[in-house]
């Protein structure tokens, strides 16, 4: 990813956590180059105040090693009750830890901004929710979805595009939060991931060559520059206040470490 130009998804999410709660002491993992097991043995799960799994390129059904391992690393994080908010491929992998299913979206590839994501009765009353409208867009780019969640699972949300948009397990002292779009994602990250799977949307019919792909890249960034001087640009592309706006974009985050990571430090006495 760095070699093309992007930067790598625990970067991304670092940044948007420590812009959320800043000061806050963030340690990446990487399942897919080291051992489930050497990972909990380095980590102790009672000084977490919560864990956040990021989006990735992979197909969950897939019996890759890199898949098997990410799955197995959330599996014993999930069991020692630390919680967990996921993004995108984070949804996916909940799902099959514990029982679900995740296929290739029959719809094809939602990418760029997740139109008219809407809350059902339990995602407008969830505290994941809070201070969102009921309909919103966000960033997405993902080709699979949970086809069925686990036993004991809430669905929240969903559009026209996947009905899982939203969905969240909380049983026995366990917690996952889980979207199904990227609001860790900006419109500058956003293009980035475009320009690096370019070849994959021409392939797909989403745009004709490189040469737009690259022009609807650089008209991201630029919106994602300065969104209000740029607001007839943000019409043409259909980006609304909810992408352009970084607090409501990234609310649920928030609410997250609001609702659970910040209660979860203070009941041990530390903090974020």
């Amino acid at each position: 990813m760095e070699a093309a130009g992007s930067r790598a998804y625990a970067e991304v999410y670092g940044a948007v956590l420590q812009a959320i709660a800043p000061g806050a002491d963030c340690l990446a993992v990487h399942p897919c180059e080291d051992d489930p097991v050497a990972i909990m043995g380095r980590i102790d799960p009672a000084a977490i105040d919560g864990v956040v799994w990021t989006g990735s390129s992979l197909n969950v059904y897939k019996a890759d090693p890199e898949v098997t391992a990410q799955v197995a690393l959330f599996e014993r994080l999930f069991a020692t009750g630390a919680p967990i908010f996921g993004s995108c491929w984070g949804l996916q992998v909940m799902a099959t830890a514990l029982g679900g299913k995740v296929r290739r979206n029959p719809y094809g590839r939602e990418v760029g901004i997740a139109r008219d994501v809407t809350l059902n009765a339990a995602g407008a009353a969830h505290p994941m929710y809070a201070g969102k409208p009921p309909r919103f867009d966000s960033i997405a780019a993902h080709i699979d979805e949970v086809e069925i969640l686990p036993r004991g699972s809430v669905v929240l949300a969903g559009n026209a595009a996947s009905a899982i948009q939203a969905a969240v397990l909380e049983e026995d002292g366990r917690s996952f939060w889980g979207v199904q779009y990227h609001p860790e994602f900006d419109l500058q990250v956003l293009a980035q991931s475009m320009r690096r799977g370019g070849d994959e949307l021409i392939a797909e019919g989403f745009l004709a060559t490189r040469a737009e792909v690259e022009a609807v890249c650089v008209n991201l960034e630029r919106i994602g520059a300065d969104p209000q001087a740029h607001r007839a640009t943000r019409g043409l592309f259909g980006v609304s206040e909810s992408v352009a706006n970084d607090d409501m974009r990234r609310r649920e985050i928030a609410n997250w470490i609001e609702t659970v990571a910040r209660p979860r430090a203070a009941m041990r006495a530390g903090g974020l």
